[in-house]
This record gives structure tokens, C-alpha cells and sequence, in this order.
């Protein structure tokens, strides 16, 4: 088990890359690859945490301008839902050590890191 480039445990750095979704993913993925440390699990977590979670808000924050259709708000509710249970899991897996891949997201992830 290795470090991040802050000098944390790589479970611990995989975890926090969660906490503030893209915030937190951007800054570990730029701090691995800008150190040299180059820690593949941090940067795969962290990479999956920014376009995941930032795609998330972005498509929350698109939804929310045609809020006004019908359904939209219950449609915007159950993708809030349905990132909280991936929020909660990404960073219970990324704790306990398993790279859990998000489908189709976290396969891209997944090659672009360990190339």
C-alpha cells in the first residue's frame, strides 16, 4: 500500500477524492500527476470522482432550467438520490481498498489511468 502525494495512506487520498465531489477529484488527480508520485489508485479514484460527479451537477443543473415540465422535479430528486447511494459507496469502496468502476465511466477511467 503506498502513498498519495500529500503523504496520506492511498485509501485514506482515494476517499477524500469523493468528499467534495469534482473539487476534491481534480485536486488529488492534478497533485498525483503535477509530484511525480503518480499513486494509479489515488489518480483513478480521483478521475472518476471529477467527470462522475461533476456530470452529475451539470446534468442536475440542466434539468433544473426545464424544472417547469411535468415530472421534472421528481426526475431531479431520484438522480439526487441516486448520487448520494454512489457518493456513499464510492467512498466506502475507495476506503476498504476496491477500485469499484462505475459503469462505462469507470472503465475510461480505468484505462486512462493504468495505460
Amino acid at each position: 500500500m503506498g502513498e498519495s502525494f500529500i503523504k496520506i495512506n492511498e485509501r485514506l487520498a482515494g476517499m477524500l477524492a469523493y468528499v467534495l465531489g469534482p473539487a476534491t477529484g481534480l485536486f488529488f488527480y492534478i497533485g498525483e500527476t503535477v509530484s511525480g508520485n503518480n499513486n494509479r489508485n489515488v489518480k483513478f479514484h480521483a478521475l472518476q470522482s471529477t467527470i462522475l460527479f461533476g456530470g452529475l451537477w451539470v446534468l442536475t443543473f440542466l434539468l433544473g432550467i426545464i424544472s417547469f415540465l411535468p415530472f421534472m422535479g421528481l426526475l431531479i430528486r431520484l438522480i439526487d438520490l441516486a448520487s448520494f447511494v454512489a457518493y456513499v459507496y464510492l467512498i466506502y469502496s475507495a476506503y476498504v481498498g476496491k477500485n469499484f468502476r462505475v459503469p462505462i465511466i469507470g472503465d475510461a477511467c480505468h484505462q486512462q489511468v493504468y495505460k
